[in-house]
């Protein structure tokens, strides 16, 4: 069985200018209705379809995402994702049968970013 499900984020730079010259990073909650009884392993699916880590475990797009069996697929919208840098398990978080904290790493020097898309994980 494969669940499926939309993430986002977006900023605005002007509440902390100092950040202009970093990367800034957002932690969001990916949390999983139906938990699996052992952790998936984290792919981002990148808007050009490469995967990170690389390998073949996600043939799904951001509009049909698709998980093989013990994988979690974060998907990016093409549209709305050229400020994101990278997709990874959140601040040393990791990924649970019950979900992941996920890092939203946004291009340094921005006034505002968005980036956005779907993922599927499905039970080992």
């Amino acid at each position: 069985m494969t669940e499926t499900g939309v993430w986002a984020t977006g900023f605005v730079n002007k509440v902390k200018p100092e950040l202009e010259e970093e990367e800034v990073v957002r932690v969001y909650p990916l949390s999983f209705n139906i938990p699996l009884t052992a952790a998936p392993t984290l792919t981002w699916v990148k808007p050009n379809g490469e995967e990170s880590p690389a390998g073949e475990n996600c043939d799904g797009t951001a509009a049909e995402p698709k998980a093989d069996k013990g994988r979690l697929c974060v998907y990016s919208d093409p549209i709305f994702t050229q400020s994101l840098v990278n997709i990874t398990a959140g601040f040393g978080s990791a990924v649970s049968g019950a979900g992941v904290a996920i890092n939203v790493n946004l291009k340094p020097g921005e006034e505002a970013a968005i980036a956005q898309g779907t993922w599927a994980v499905t039970a080992p």
